[in-house]
């Protein structure tokens, strides 16, 4: 049997961490091993942030979702990937969404679909 070296103020911020911290050498089969025994101890991981210490998630610049909103409703037809560009075209490079942006607005503003901006257009129109 095993034992682990254990330091109670450690803190570690993946499993990763604490592999290091226990000594053991870092490989695919003890990271599941690790992690099966944190969950059958119970011990709590709710500090572990999810990702490698010491990285970080770039952000992307927010993208104005008016301009989205409204090249969808201008172009009803177009799905995602293509109002991307245009809107890229459009705004000669300020705004460069990808197209999951695009879709996520879209989704967020209830115009996710073909027949939710035809809907819009037309209620807009006043056309019952």
């Amino acid at each position: 049997m095993t034992r682990y070296r254990y330091t109670p103020q450690a803190r570690a911020r993946n499993v990763t961490e604490v592999m290091r911290l226990l000594g053991v050498r870092i490989s695919g089969g003890s990271h599941a091993h690790i992690s099966r025994q944190l969950k059958r101890f119970g011990i709590d991981t709710s500090h572990f942030t999810g990702r490698a210490s010491g990285t970080r998630v770039p952000r992307a610049p927010e993208v104005d979702r008016t301009i989205v909103v409204r090249h969808a409703l201008a172009n009803p037809d177009l799905g995602p990937r293509k109002l991307a560009d245009l809107i890229r075209v459009a705004t000669a490079g300020r705004e460069h969404p990808s197209h999951g942006t695009v879709s996520n607005v879209l989704r967020a503003a209830g115009l996710h679909t073909v027949q939710a901006r035809r809907t819009r257009l037309s209620g807009q129109a006043g056309v019952v």
